[in-house]
């Protein structure tokens, strides 16, 4: 549907297979990268993800520019050419300037959707993170698409096209679940509220899913909703948002939000100080995981642990060894060395038990 940038990416994609496919042309490449750079460089053709996939690819061409120029500006070219119909189109376009510059204009507007498909299809994503996520990758097209260095060809059709996916699978539970997550918490004049301007612009998409979820009625909802958009968190919990909407930075540069069951937790303390409805909702919404990745790689962890090597394992030795494969190294919080920051409280649960709250 966007034609320039389209061509870019076949044609990019196309290059790639044939280097991978087609063992004379390949070797033609290598003698090229040797006299240019001392040195074989590969060309991606496999990712964890198609988009992933496009940009590996792209940068190894862009790193490999002056010798696939080379290799294509080479009197044998035209020999090899006869063994591949495909190959001998590239002469034509990847020879031009014009087509490596738009390369990389290509390659500065596939990284962001990379970096969300990897971020949305971690081990462990949540469903208040999805908004945010989209409004990141609508901002960065517009942004993308304003830049003159850009040329016309390729911006046709690309934040249409953006929009048009948005509108197509955007669902309530993205605002709701953005709205009332207190990682996604702002302080102005030392007061902190949730994503108030989610909730504003949003209300009548939340306000629904909320009381369903919440177990109340639509008005009591709503009561709730402003309640809270126009006082802001309690003061009585206030002074834990810090903690709840921080961020660590992990060793590959990633920001790790505060806990689930501590910004769940704090919704549970929440429901006490008379927002019973949006804490229920919330409680429910926060943990909702995005896609099916994690349940898709606990079958994976699961064949390659039962395989004909293994055909007598127990399925509770089987079971522990998937545990310990799917927690290590990561099943531990970012915040576990915390102090106990909520204090531990006691509620009567429906059957008049007690319930012992403790977040840490």
């Amino acid at each position: 549907q966007c034609t320039g940038t389209a061509t870019v990416l076949q044609s990019a994609r196309s290059f790639a297979l044939v280097i991978g496919n087609n063992a004379t042309i390949r070797h033609k490449l290598h003698i090229q990268q040797m006299a240019e750079y001392r040195g074989v460089q590969t060309i991606s053709q496999n990712s964890p993800t198609r988009f992933g996939m496009l940009y590996y690819m792209m940068c190894d061409m862009l790193r490999s520019k002056e010798a696939i120029r080379g290799m294509l500006l080479d009197s044998a070219w035209e020999l090899l050419t006869n063994e591949h119909t495909q190959a001998a189109t590239w002469s034509d376009v990847m020879v031009s300037e014009r087509y490596w510059t738009g390369l990389k204009h290509v390659k500065a507007l596939i990284l962001p959707i990379m970096e969300a498909i990897t971020a949305l299809e971690a081990d462990m994503p949540k469903l208040s993170s999805v908004y945010p996520v989209w409004l990141s990758l609508l901002r960065h097209s517009k942004t993308w698409a304003s830049d003159a260095s850009v040329p016309p060809s390729l911006k046709t059709g690309v934040v249409e096209a953006f929009e048009r996916r948005f509108s197509k699978h955007q669902h309530p539970s993205w605002y709701a679940a953005h709205a009332l997550d207190p990682a996604f918490a702002t302080v102005e004049n030392g007061q902190w509220s949730l994503a108030a301007s989610t909730m504003l612009a949003n209300t009548d998409i939340i306000l629904p899913l909320v009381s369903r979820l919440g177990g109340g009625t639509l008005d009591a909802a709503q009561a709730e909703l402003t309640s809270l958009t126009l006082t802001g968190v309690p003061p009585c919990l206030a002074s834990h948002m810090p903690r709840l909407a921080a961020r660590v930075a992990g060793k590959d540069g990633s920001q790790a939000m505060s806990d689930i069951s501590l910004r769940r937790g704090w919704w549970k303390l929440m429901g006490k100080q008379g927002f019973p409805i949006l804490a229920a909702a919330a409680q429910r919404m926060l943990a909702c995981h995005v896609t099916t990745a994690s349940a898709e790689r606990n079958w994976s962890a699961w064949g390659r642990t039962y395989v004909p090597l293994r055909s007598s394992l127990k399925v509770s030795t089987a079971e522990k060894l998937i545990y310990i494969k799917a927690n290590k190294g990561g099943a531990k919080s970012v915040h576990e060395d915390w102090e106990v920051f909520l204090t531990t409280i006691r509620e009567e649960d429906a059957e008049g038990e007690e319930e012992e709250v403790v977040l840490v």
